[in-house]
């Protein structure tokens, strides 16, 4: 059986087995683009908090040695105080990645769900008419080569959006459905799952974001953190120390990872999609 891979892979099928390989591409030149847009960005992010850090920490350093505050202001309270705010702003970066990490797992187990929803769509449509199952399970074909393109960014052509596809995913279901009620009601219900899992996946992929709001504390608990700190070092009247530098680099590192989990799809850290690609080869091997 001769079988044909879409993007981003090219097939290469005997009598029994279809193996895919990537295939450099306009495609492939796209994502690269792409990727390194993001490396930018959050290198951006990076320096940035890097830059914000070290120069809130200056403005409390300053502020201390201007109001020469050695004098009249003893170190010990002002040590417990920079302590307290430290352990403020630990406690809220953990739970800020934590609402980034569970959106993220969600993700990948979504994409788990999805996967195993379709494959067993697939094999159910096999109590189904052949022709009828001969188009349920191309349509499904298509619908897993059309994962596999928002995954990675890139256009559908025209007529098989997600949208396309399920509408005759669940055209032809209903037509089997009708042909034989009350026969194929496991089946109708799967699909009616498989259609409820590319909603759920647009709502965890566009709208599961940490408010805006959220970041606005972050960043002034970060600047009041950095500048408490220099105050600190500006009552001991110590010289700016270069552990300074380790703790903006420490403070920078978890928020672009943080920031970087929460830009699904746009990141360096994405769900993997071997699921999906996995899934295509076992219904690129299985009979229409």
């Amino acid at each position: 059986m001769k079988g044909e891979c879409r993007f981003p892979y090219e097939c290469n099928a005997t009598a029994t087995i279809v193996q895919c390989r990537l295939r450099r591409g306009p495609e492939d030149s796209v994502r690269m683009r792409d990727r390194l847009l993001v490396e930018f960005a959050m290198g951006g992010v990076f320096l940035g908090t890097t830059l914000f850090v070290l120069a809130s920490a200056e403005v409390g350093y300053r502020w201390a040695r201007s109001r020469r505050s050695g004098q009249t202001e003893k170190q010990e309270p002002v040590g417990k105080i920079a302590e307290a705010t430290l352990a403020f702003f630990a406690f809220l970066l953990a739970f800020t990645f934590g609402i980034a990490e569970d959106a993220y797992n969600a993700r990948r187990a979504a994409m788990v769900q999805e996967a195993g929803a379709i494959r067993l769509t697939y094999l159910l449509s096999g109590i189904l008419s052949s022709a009828q199952r001969v188009e349920i399970r191309t349509v499904l074909r298509q619908y897993v080569d059309q994962r596999l393109r928002w995954d990675n960014g890139v256009a559908d052509p025209l007529g098989y959006s997600a949208d396309a596809l399920l509408a005759r995913l669940w055209q032809a279901s209903a037509a089997a459905g009708a042909q034989h009620p009350g026969e194929v009601d496991v089946f109708l219900t799967q699909v009616t799952q498989v259609v409820e899992l590319e909603h759920e996946r647009l709502m965890l992929q566009e709208q599961n974001r940490i408010p805006v709001e959220f970041w606005f504390v972050v960043g002034l608990l970060t600047f009041l953190t950095a500048f408490v700190v220099g105050y600190h070092s500006g009552v001991a009247e110590t010289s700016r120390s270069p552990a300074l530098i380790a703790l903006a680099f420490a403070l920078a590192a978890v928020i672009v990872v943080i920031v970087d989990l929460d830009r699904p799809g746009t990141g360096l850290i994405e769900v993997s999609e071997q699921p999906m690609i996995e899934l295509r080869a076992s219904l690129s091997r299985s009979a229409p």
